[in-house]
């Protein structure tokens, strides 16, 4: 049966539903919940500049710190407030069940709105801006659990996900104040403590602005029904449609949400929150939910988007952007483009191509950079990279884990779960966090120290100059353009070798793509085959560590690729020609080691081999990956249905890479001992001491 037309269906459903259901009261109500969004997106904007601000480090005592303390308080201060929002998406699920959507949602702006007012009057203390921070990031944490939930209950079915996304609209539209606010604010006070107050304290207008609103919107006409209060969820229903309360969609609607609530009231009743939480990891469908969601909202966090957003300024200094303004002003086209791209797709796209499909689009000194033509275009690169990421993280990694955690879960569980996910967001925000410091303090800072910010010069001209011994006295300053080192890579026979080992050895681990149907032959059921899939990649981990640790240790890659390879070989061969449970299982595991060793062992060879140009070495092994990549094209055709359990075909195609693969590194390791004979002789001819070798 054809797949129904996702946009075809979504389009029926708009034009069949009575115009009056797209109503002023209903986008009011919307616009109000969504507006909260804009306490993360400020915060998130907002600290970021406010930490590079030369008065605000001035007035809490930071100015005279080493780069070390400095990096370390500039962490702690920026991801504080992301811990405290994991208590505030886990308070919600105690209060939402007694106080309700609103007066939980209320409470919570409170809080926030003290949190940004303590933050503004801190008076240079840090542990004031410390407590306040995390007291306003539990209102922020809050904020980001109850508008999704409640939205997406008051939303008719065909625009749910358009009106549900307004509330991630709205987060990036708080980055866009946030940034430029505090470009505004820089222009006409810098210097003065209004640079970093006066932004600090403009949070609270937004969250004015929607608390005093939710005082004109009701409960959910679901929660109302839980508290048994028929009559008036009835109603709300009605005006929320804007149709009367006897209209056949009114009823329609309401009958289908009573019967799910006393469906599930009939299940378990008088459940306390230790039940829900059961309910959710006992029940196959539920625990298969929150799994998917909980790893949306961990990959959209580890993706490392909003750590980007808080600390852009710096980063786009570290790219050679001069001056506070500019460096504000770039941060604020950022956030633009990522406001705009959500916008555009919940308006849209979202309801249309559906939920599944939009997961899948989930330093230098200024002074030097303006002065090497190569470097500014890689830092346009780079930015444009960044605004290129900020729009696919927009609309996949960052808006759908909102619009769905908010759908999922039947409403018995609803809220407990999209609290749980939201703190587990907000765990993952932090470490994320907190690792970006740690990572600008540990990266290869390359070519100004070829180590990282942390080591002295001295210590960086010793990583200079061993790097420059172990790749046999070839400077980097011959490196010329990236075209010429491309030219130098094609001139080069050891690059069009490795090609062709990478391209066998891909063509040797063609079973990747098919390995659960290969493992699924054995016979065990769903569950077991899942289960037994795992211990084959375990192993060839474990075999690849030892095996680099030998071939580094020796100075040998050769024969660590040739002897993984062959037990690939042999793997292969009892796959094809056995039914035996044990042999075909340990088959299984051979068939997996050699291609993942060989495959570390080859680009450690390539790159050991042509250490200099580094734009040559890049060069080489972007066109070894390429050639390999065309291996993808033909071999899923040789792993036939029809000659299952034993893929003859497919089988056949494994073993001749395997076999090709072995040939191409005695090649290699022959070319490699014709040039180090050719280097010997040169030596002696010249009477000089034993020198640098290529490794076999």
């Amino acid at each position: 049966m054809a797949r129904p037309n996702m946009i075809k269906a979504t389009r029926r459903a708009i034009k069949d539903s009575p115009r009056e259901i797209f109503n002023w009261y209903l986008l009011m109500c919307t616009c109000i919940w969504s507006f909260s969004g804009v306490a993360k997106g400020f915060d998130e904007g907002n600290i970021a500049s406010l930490v590079i601000m030369e008065v605000f480090k001035e007035r809490f005592g930071i100015d005279k710190q080493t780069d070390h303390q400095y990096a370390n308080t500039k962490g702690w201060i920026v991801a504080i407030a992301t811990a405290g929002a994991v208590f505030g998406c886990l308070g919600c699920v105690w209060l939402t069940q007694r106080l309700g959507r609103t007066r939980t949602f209320q409470f919570f702006t409170v809080v926030y709105m003290a949190g940004i007012f303590g933050q503004t009057f801190s008076s240079g203390n840090p542990g004031a801006l410390y407590a306040t921070r995390v007291i306003a990031g539990i209102g922020v944490g809050a904020t980001t659990v109850l508008p999704s939930v409640y939205i997406a209950e008051i939303s008719p079915q065909p625009i749910r996900g358009l009106l549900t996304l307004q509330y991630t609209c709205c987060q990036q539209l708080g980055v866009v104040f946030s940034f430029f606010f505090n470009y505004g604010v820089t222009k006409y006070h810098a210097g003065t403590n209004l640079q970093w107050q006066l932004p600090t304290a403009l949070q609270l207008i937004p969250a004015l602005i929607w608390g005093v609103g939710t005082f004109f919107t009701p409960e959910t006409p679901r929660f109302l029904l839980r508290q048994n209060k028929r009559t008036e969820a009835l109603a709300t229903l009605s005006r929320f449609r804007g149709l009367p309360e006897d209209h056949s969609y009114v009823q329609s609607e309401f009958q289908g949400i009573e019967s799910q609530l006393n469906h599930e009231i009939e299940i378990v009743s008088g459940a306390n929150t230790w039940d829900l939480i059961k309910e959710t990891f006992t029940d196959l469908s539920n625990r298969r939910r929150f799994v998917l969601m909980f790893a949306c909202h961990v990959f959209g966090q580890w993706s490392g988007a909003n750590a980007v957003t808080q600390y852009s300024p710096t980063i786009f200094g570290y790219l050679g952007i001069e001056g506070t303004e500019a460096r504000f002003l770039a941060t604020g086209c950022y956030a633009i483009l990522k406001f705009v791209s959500v916008l555009i797709f919940s308006v849209f796209v979202i309801d249309f191509i559906g939920r599944p499909y939009l997961k899948v689009t989930n330093g230098w000194t200024p002074e030097k950079i303006e002065a090497s033509s190569s470097a500014m275009a890689a830092t346009r690169a780079a930015i444009a990279a960044i605004y290129i990421h900020a729009i696919a993280w927009s609309i996949g990694w960052f808006s759908i884990p909102y619009l769905v955690s908010a759908e999922v879960f039947p409403l018995r569980i609803r809220s407990i779960n999209v609290s749980i996910l939201m703190a587990v967001h907000w765990a993952m925000y932090f470490d994320c966090s907190r690792a970006m410091l740690v990572s600008f303090w540990f990266i290869p800072n390359f070519p100004d120290s070829t180590g990282t910010y942390f080591i002295t010069e001295e210590e960086a001209a010793m990583a200079q100059y061993r790097q420059t011994v172990s790749a046999g006295g070839i400077a980097e300053d011959d490196a010329g353009s990236y075209w010429d080192g491309f030219w130098m890579c094609m001139k080069e026979p050891f690059a069009h070798l490795f090609a062709a080992i990478h391209f066998f050895l891909i063509i040797a681990q063609s079973y990747k793509d098919f390995f659960p149907s290969i493992v699924a032959t054995i016979g065990f059921s769903g569950t077991t085959t899942y289960l037994i899939q795992a211990p084959p990649p375990i192993i060839a981990f474990i075999a690849m560590m030892g095996i680099s640790w030998s071939s580094g240790r020796r100075l040998e890659h050769g024969y660590h690729i040739i002897v993984p390879i062959l037990l690939t070989l042999i793997g292969c061969a009892v796959m094809i020609t056995t039914l035996n449970v044990g042999a075909r299982y340990f088959s299984m595991i051979l068939l997996v080691v050699g291609p993942f060793v060989g495959l570390n062992i080859q680009i450690s060879w390539e790159t050991t081999v042509v250490p200099r140009p580094r734009t040559k070495r890049a060069a080489l092994i972007a066109y070894a990956n390429c050639v390999s990549s065309v291996s993808h094209w033909f071999t899923p055709y040789f792993f036939l249905r029809n000659q299952e359990p034993y893929y003859q075909t497919g089988g056949g195609v494994i073993i001749a890479g395997c076999g090709l693969v072995v040939v191409f590194v005695l090649i290699t390791k022959w070319y490699v001992a014709k040039k180090n004979k050719a280097l010997k002789a040169a030596e002696d001819a010249a009477g000089e001491p034993e020198g640098w070798r290529f490794a076999g």
